[in-house]
């Protein structure tokens, strides 16, 4: 079974003594997608799985401008903005915007922040 696969299914389930030790052994799968294109990161948040969004976020190379959305990292979700202002208003691979993602998630911060900075 594809090791992305499967921490996918630990997000799921809520494992995360299981999803610690394979992250332990394993940090590059923090940056794993699962077969449609979604991070792993990004599942944890849909998942609503806060211990698993904290295991993956550590151990990440870098968070993306919609994890950053999605997990409310104001302060990465900044850098993006400022580096690439018009990721503002743009669509991750599963179909929203990173204000949408902020709104969905309760980031009231972060949503605050993308109206004033022009998202649409």
């Amino acid at each position: 079974m594809d090791l992305s696969i499967e921490i996918a299914g630990l997000i799921q389930v809520g494992d995360q003594q299981k999803l610690e030790e394979m992250l332990r052994e394993h940090p590059e799968l923090a940056d794993g997608k699962t077969p449609q294109g979604i991070t792993l990161l990004t599942l944890a948040a849909y998942c609503r799985n806060p211990q698993a969004v904290k295991l993956i976020a550590a151990r990440k190379q870098e968070t993306d401008l919609f994890e950053a959305a999605a997990i409310g990292d104001l302060n990465t979700l900044k850098h993006h903005i400022a580096v690439n202002p018009e990721g503002i208003n743009s669509y991750s691979v599963d179909g929203f915007t990173p204000l949408g993602l902020a709104c969905f998630f309760g980031h009231y911060k972060t949503a605050r922040f993308l109206v004033n900075e022009g998202a649409d």
